[in-house]
């Protein structure tokens, strides 16, 4: 069976860094320390570009564009449980079910309404329309937990979602 690998992580990258330097001045040559360094300000400094401005970040070697894409939630209520498009509202329905038990029997649901943001939500997008690599479907973007927590807040401000793209 062949084996699969995890990705790769600024170890990978410094190791590559450090082969493509050997041969060039001492001036270009950075401990691993300086080089994560460098790449999480870089890392920081984009992903802070597409929170703050909403710009969308084109990607090298024709690898498409990341950006941040918002979307109007329309309450659909008469659709079936996974064709809806609100989220439930956990705590407030594990609240409601322990103060009425009979709700939780029929499976009664609170929704986010997202009225904070007019109903609007947004989400990280990786665009792969003019990517040019072939079985981009099994690509995917899963930003850290930090930087969805970023947007979250973000969206809880007044008109903040007017930045961001819409489909």
């Amino acid at each position: 069976m062949a084996k699969i690998s995890k990705g790769y992580s600024l170890d990978h990258a410094y190791g590559f860094y450090k082969k493509s330097v050997a041969k060039k001045a001492q001036k270009f040559k950075i401990s691993k320390k300086e080089y994560k360094e460098i790449c999480k300000e870089y890392i920081s400094t984009i992903i802070d570009i597409m929170l703050l401005e909403g710009q969308t970040i084109p990607l090298p070697y024709g690898l498409g564009d990341l950006r941040i894409r918002r979307s109007l939630t329309i309450p659909e209520f008469g659709l079936a449980k996974s064709d809806r498009k609100l989220k439930i509202d956990w705590k407030s329905t594990n609240e409601l079910w322990k103060s009425n038990p009979e709700l939780k029997e029929q499976k009664q649901f609170v929704y986010h309404l997202n009225d904070h943001s007019d109903g609007w939500y947004a989400v990280w997008h990786w665009t792969k329309f003019n990517m040019r690599l072939k079985g981009k479907r099994v690509y995917s973007f899963d930003p850290c937990w930090t930087n969805k927590r970023r947007l979250a807040k973000i969206m809880q401000e007044p008109k903040a979602y007017s930045r961001y793209f819409t489909n």
